[in-house]
């Protein structure tokens, strides 16, 4: 039998999503010798398991290679790379391509670009310009439409827009038009952080060149249209236009349909969607479902979204996702997003903050490992419910389960140290810091480890020094103290976000606070607040519509910004620098 129809046999049960067949055809091929045992066989089961996420696959494949002498090739390697990417492990796709090079094997195109990904993942920006001027070398001075799309898409999930643009126009230099790919990029990398206006620039620029959207550029207007024009109607009218132009809906759309739905508050119309239909009843909106998602599964993703939508219509909702759940769980073990969804819901009041430990209890005793998204939920909680004690105590936890904390994490934090003071629970400074302020983060440390007594004292370093860091802030806002702050989030490779330094903005300008509370604060508060502006622009985080409130309720404006600098005028007329 040819080897290609084999191939292309496996090939096909892959794509379907059938690995274990493939898998099966491929050894009874080995057995009965009709084949040999060829690196492009495994090959297709590496993409395979790869577009899957399937660590455990690709380990297994890469064992069968090892134990029939099987020589990997470029694109064995271009699908390892690929898979460390996706895990988010640059440095392990890094070592992929030096072991590639190290076996003689000549990098291909995707190679370098994957190599180009990888640098950028690990925030390496002069490593992979070096690559493309390699490239560019090798190449007479053309760098290849594929080498740009990997410059843009890894700066532009760096937040280094400005930066992803110079590469746009580098590529209308040298007579190449941008692709559904890099627009659908740029598009997702704005909506990420909350700027419609640049998403939607780019949008008008890919509708001006005539580059028609393709089904992922359709699900990134979608969740722009969702999540931050919160516009359902938009929402329905793309809907309909990519079902115009030929792209039916897939479950994954319908899903993430669903989940802006509940994210905006259309809680309704989400369960509507995705709840089975009666029969006589039509679709209330233009997206076909021929298999209900209500959850049959601890897989299913729809049926998640299916309870988290319920979790949001009020008590009677909460209690048929608790029965949902209960019947889910009579069939198969819930994953952790499905725990995740009926914690959150339970957490929102102090009353089921009881039932969301419970919860809890009973995902650990399933053997399942809680993410940060689930103790960041419980430690909101706490902080909202318990007070500083309990919610360092959830901290614990989170360190005894071995999940790193997130910047949500760090926020939280703040956002705990912000509404102790304005409860004036926080106390006051101790004389000693009133003369340097480089005595404030040592004495907040110290007299938090002495008020939380031994639990406090036993936290993990970072977080106990970035807790009383968080203390001191806000009591006592000083630029050292925010430096320091900052410093202990990048231990824990943590990116700051604009979430973050609006709760660092609330505390410096002291929103919330008495006009005399703010007297007193004067200059000091101004030039702090002025200083958490500066650190935004220093690392390319614009000044959203909440911040710049932040700045209007204590009668601040920015007057000049260029660059990383920034200067804020007071009421008074008086310009602050950043």
């Amino acid at each position: 039998m040819d080897s290609r129809l084999c191939r292309a046999a496996i090939d096909l049960h892959a794509r379907a999503g059938e690995i274990a067949k493939a898998e099966r055809l491929l050894h009874a091929l080995l057995r009965a010798r009709i084949v040999d045992p060829h690196v492009s066989f495994y090959n297709v089961l590496l993409r395979a398991y790869v577009r899957a996420r399937d660590t455990d696959g690709v380990t297994k494949v890469v064992r069968w290679m090892r134990e029939r002498d099987v020589t990997a090739d470029a694109y064995t390697h271009v699908w390892i790379m690929q898979h460390c990417i996706k895990d988010g492990d640059g440095h392990g796709a890094i070592a992929v391509y030096d072991d590639a090079v190290r076996c003689g094997i000549t990098p291909v195109l995707r190679m370098r670009g994957l190599l180009v990904a990888a640098y950028l993942l690990e925030r390496n920006v002069a490593a992979a310009l070096a690559v493309c001027r390699t490239v560019v070398k090798e190449r007479d001075g053309n760098l290849p439409k594929p080498m740009y799309g990997a410059m843009i898409d890894g700066l532009s999930k760096m937040g280094l827009l400005d930066d992803a643009a110079e590469f746009i126009n580098a590529m209308r230099e040298s007579n190449m038009r941008p692709n559904v790919q890099i627009y659908t990029m740029l598009m997702h990398a704005h909506a990420r952080r909350g700027d419609l206006e640049g998403a939607r620039r780019w949008q008008v620029e890919m509708d001006a060149n005539g580059v028609a959207p393709d089904p992922h550029a359709y699900g990134v207007l979608i969740w722009i249209a969702l999540r931050l024009e919160r516009s359902y109607e938009t929402a329905v009218a793309i809907v309909a236009k990519m079902r115009a132009q030929g792209f039916a809906p897939t479950p994954h759309i319908i899903t993430m349909f669903a989940d802006g739905l509940c994210r905006s508050g259309f809680f309704k119309e989400a369960s509507a969607l995705l709840a089975p239909p009666r029969e006589g009843e039509k679709n209330p909106l233009p997206l076909s479902r021929k298999h209900p998602p209500a959850p049959t599964s601890s897989t299913d993703i729809g049926g998640t979204s299916y309870m988290h939508a319920l979790t949001h219509t009020g008590p009677q909702g909460i209690h048929e996702a608790c029965r949902l759940f209960r019947k889910l769980v009579t069939k198969s073990t819930p994953d952790v997003v499905t725990y995740t969804v009926l914690i959150d819901a339970m957490a929102r009041s102090a009353d089921t903050l009881h039932l969301a430990h419970e919860l809890y209890g009973d995902m650990r005793a399933a053997a399942i490992r809680p993410d940060a998204v689930v103790f960041n939920i419980l430690l909101a909680a706490h902080v909202r419910f318990r007070g500083v004690a309990s919610s360092l105590d959830v901290l614990h936890r989170m360190r005894d389960a071995g999940v790193m904390p997130t910047v949500h994490t760090f926020t939280i934090l703040v956002w705990m140290y912000v509404r102790e003071r304005r409860r004036g629970r926080l106390g006051t400074a101790p004389a000693s810091t009133t003369t340097t302020t480089m005595a404030v983060p040592t004495s907040a440390i110290a007299n938090d480890a002495a008020s939380e007594g031994n639990m406090y004292a036993d936290t993990d370093h970072h977080i106990r020094s970035f807790s009383a860091l968080a203390r001191a802030y806000a009591r006592k806002g000083d630029t050292l103290t925010l430096r320091r702050l900052l410093d202990e989030i990048s231990y824990q490779g943590v990116v700051p976000d604009a979430t973050l330094f609006y709760h660092l903005l609330v505390a410096s300008a002291g929103v919330g606070e008495s006009s005399s509370e703010r007297a007193a604060a004067g200059a000091s508060a101004a030039a702090m607040t002025a200083a958490v502006v500066a650190e935004m622009r220093l690392r390319g985080l614009r000044l959203d519509s909440r911040c710049r409130g932040v700045l209007a309720d204590v009668g601040l404006m920015v007057v000049n910004s260029r660059g990383d600098r920034v200067a804020l005028r007071d009421r008074n007329g008086k310009i602050w620098p950043g």
